[in-house]
């Protein structure tokens, strides 16, 4: 998890290879941790959820045959009905970024008259676009708070000097 904390902070930083290295390593690490349990089908949730988690990562890494591999896996045996949910939604994810992966590399010629590309264009890809114009709203939203937040917090330092921890404070209240 620190690893992908740290994944984080550095995308904020706007550091792309620092973010990309510590997905990297993330990753690794969590596809270590699901291989161990991979055939150990009674040891659910927790076999599902390392094999979610693995998913999720690897589409943070640009690995989309290995997150689809990973959602199998997660399926198999009995995983609990919030991962079977959440693993049918990383397949969606999946199957529409290896989509338009395919859009970004065929040559116009071949997608101008093409009734399926152009009714996936028409219909998904605005659904996506609104998505995610959502999630840019959500993450800018709680970018501002986090900035005003940051403002008071050195309005209050600037104006009263330094606060004690908040476990002092507990324990003076007593």
């Amino acid at each position: 998890m620190e690893l992908v904390n740290q994944a984080v902070l550095a995308r904020q930083r706007g550091d792309a290879k620092a973010m990309r290295e510590f997905y990297r390593a993330a990753f690794a690490k969590e596809r270590a941790a699901a291989d161990l349990v991979a055939n150990k089908l009674d040891l659910e949730p927790t076999r599902s959820v390392l094999h979610r988690s693995a998913a999720v990562l690897a589409l943070e890494c640009g690995e989309l045959q290995e997150a689809e591999r990973l959602i199998g896996r997660a399926l198999a045996g009995n995983p609990p009905d919030d991962i079977v949910t959440a693993a049918a939604k990383w397949a969606c994810d999946t199957a529409s970024a290896m989509v338009n992966v395919v859009l970004d590399r065929i040559p116009p010629s071949f997608s101008q008259d093409n009734e399926q590309i152009n009714l996936y264009e028409s219909r998904f890809q605005p659904i996506e676009a609104q998505e995610q114009h959502i999630l840019d709203e959500d993450r800018r939203s709680r970018e501002a708070a986090v900035a005003q937040a940051n403002k008071i917090w050195t309005h209050l330092q600037e104006t009263y000097g330094e606060f004690p921890d908040s476990v002092e404070l507990l324990h003076r209240d007593r």
